[in-house]
């Protein structure tokens, strides 16, 4: 993610490709006529914040295939608040940079025509100027890379099964451009939510994901992750011992500040600084976002705070986390295009020692 403290940071390069694409994803998006632009119209479940961005690329890929400008649609549960009060209700509308460069009339929008991806009415020569979609029937397309970029990966010693997951690298990078009115806010929050010092280059960024995980994939002990922590630094002498921690759980918290390192720089040269934000556990944040869903009363907090964490745990150059989550995968995404980190040391809880064969992810 871009903002401060971007400018320092040791450079492992971006993914293959990366200017490429989102040159592609540019033009898709900033036709060079507006009136005569046709729009893919994507909205989305209510979901945790990066299953909802990933679902996103989805939208993103149908669009730039079919030559349509991607339109995320109103109505975000996390865009309720007094944040994105005069704003578009929508995560793209109310905390990032505009993704498009046209939008479709009130009219048109009107007029839109709710289609199956992949259709006849897809086609943007043809088909109605507006069409909308949604992630439940865009499912089976969720591996789709769009047509202008798939004959360039078909070079590149990325794994058939593998080539959506750097799209949706891609597409993220593209979506996940906050506004200048956001970073100011997430610089303001981090001032006051930062508990231990900042990020500093060489550090190692640790997610660990609690909450409602386990029904989803294997959870591992606060133990594992402080081990494979050890264990990065031991293989990649370039990296300090400082870990910014991202994590829902105070448990996990008290953990890696107490047992594992402190808040404060270490006295001895075998010690470990940790930082954190000082945010709502995870079942508090799913209490407000839940009222949030319900009435739309709640303020857009778990959002910020979420972004923040998001910002503060790419920065590092070392990362340990577990691939099956998505907010893990959205961590990697942003570390290997836009903070060009994609060269940078990453060991994996799910897959530690596998080799690329065998590593897939889970979906949600």
């Amino acid at each position: 993610m871009g903002g401060a403290g971007a400018a320092g940071y040791r450079a492992g390069g971006a993914l293959p490709l990366t200017s490429e694409a989102q040159r592609v994803i540019f033009d898709n998006q900033h036709p060079t006529d507006c009136s005569a632009a046709k729009y893919l119209v994507f909205g989305n479940p209510t979901s945790g914040l990066g299953s909802i961005l990933h679902q996103l690329t989805v939208g993103l890929a149908l669009a730039v295939d079919s030559g349509r400008v991607f339109i995320e649609a109103n109505g975000s549960g996390w865009a309720d608040g007094v944040y994105c009060k005069n704003s578009p209700r929508s995560i793209t509308g109310c905390y990032m940079e505009p993704a498009a460069g046209c939008a479709p009339s009130a009219a048109q929008l009107a007029a839109a025509v709710a289609v199956a991806p992949g259709g006849p009415q897809m086609a943007a020569a043809s088909g109605p100027t507006v069409v909308r979609l949604d992630m439940s029937s865009s499912f089976a397309k969720r591996t789709l890379v769009p047509k202008q970029l798939l004959s360039k990966l078909k070079d590149l010693p990325i794994l058939e099964k593998h080539r959506h997951y750097w799209w949706r690298a891609q597409g993220i990078a593209y979506l996940v451009r906050p506004s200048q009115r956001t970073l100011a806010a997430l610089a303001q929050r981090e001032r006051s939510l930062l508990r231990g010092r900042p990020p500093a280059p060489g550090c190692v960024s640790l997610y660990v994901r609690r909450g409602d995980k386990a029904i989803e994939a294997p959870v591992f002990s606060d133990e594992e992750y402080a081990n494979l922590t050890r264990r990065l630094v031991e293989e990649d002498p370039s990296l300090r011992r400082q870990v910014f921690l991202s994590t829902e759980d105070a448990g996990t918290i008290k953990y890696f500040t107490t047992q594992f390192g402190s808040l404060t720089p270490p006295a001895g040269p075998g010690g470990w600084e940790v930082s954190h934000l000082d945010i709502p556990t995870w079942r508090n944040m799913q209490a407000l976002l839940a009222q949030s869903f319900r009435d739309g009363s709640a303020d857009t907090a778990p959002a910020l705070n979420s972004l923040l964490a998001l910002d503060l745990a790419a920065r590092c150059d070392g990362y340990v986390a577990s691939i099956y989550s998505n907010w893990a995968r959205l961590i990697d995404e942003l570390r290997s295009t836009v903070r060009c980190k994609g060269g940078a040391a990453y060991l994996d809880l799910h897959y530690n020692g596998e080799d690329a064969e065998k590593i897939d992810f889970n979906w949600r």
